[in-house]
């Protein structure tokens, strides 16, 4: 959670969950704030694995 809240573009998270998927591999998904003025958008981003 503290990798999302570093981004610039976050103000706030509001959950994470994360779920295993397989060897090596997670599905996060995240309910966040962005920061601006924003009615409805969509917003993926990549965060490298802790190790990478």
């Amino acid at each position: 959670m503290q990798r999302i809240e570093e981004r610039p573009d976050v103000a706030s998270v509001r959950f994470v969950r994360i779920e295993f998927v397989g060897p090596e591999q997670l599905y996060v998904v995240a309910s966040v704030d962005l920061v601006g003025d924003f009615a409805s958008i969509t917003h993926r981003a990549h965060v490298p694995a802790a190790g990478a």
